[in-house]
């Protein structure tokens, strides 16, 4: 992730969290803005790895599919709540899917994921390092 970024992103099976006007786009590719907003550098190297992390939850196939988006939205929402983060996350929902914040802490993530592989959904992490040199 760009450090220089506010946001978190994070890609999920059935939510993605992104941000298109900060030049991150769904695919995990960069995007022009992003390389507009480094062109002050001398040289920026970018580097993007993709990790699947498959639930271990017993759950039968149509009991996975049967969540849907909406619900993993309510769950997202329930557990900043549970958390006392869902005031001062300041959520922006891009649509149904996707949202972006610039508060989140990591035990509000961690507790939501584990919630989401209990459910049997798998997960993507999309892990970014930016250099830039100057």
């Amino acid at each position: 992730m760009n450090k220089s970024s506010n946001l978190c992103p994070i890609k999920l099976k059935d939510m993605e969290l992104e941000s298109e006007k900060h030049g991150v786009n769904s695919n995990g590719k960069h995007s022009l803005s992003n390389v507009q907003q480094q062109k002050d550098s001398d040289m920026v190297i970018s580097i993007e790895k993709k990790i699947d992390q498959p639930s271990a939850a017993n759950v039968a196939d149509e009991e996975k599919s049967s969540v849907d988006a909406k619900q993993l939205k309510a769950l997202f929402e329930s557990v900043l709540r549970e958390k006392g983060e869902l005031d001062k996350s300041n959520l922006n929902w891009i649509d149904d899917k996707t949202v972006v914040t610039n508060e989140l802490s990591g035990i509000a993530l961690h507790n939501f994921l584990l919630k989401v592989e209990q459910l049997g959904k798998n997960i993507t992490f999309t892990k970014k390092t930016v250099i830039e040199i100057h």
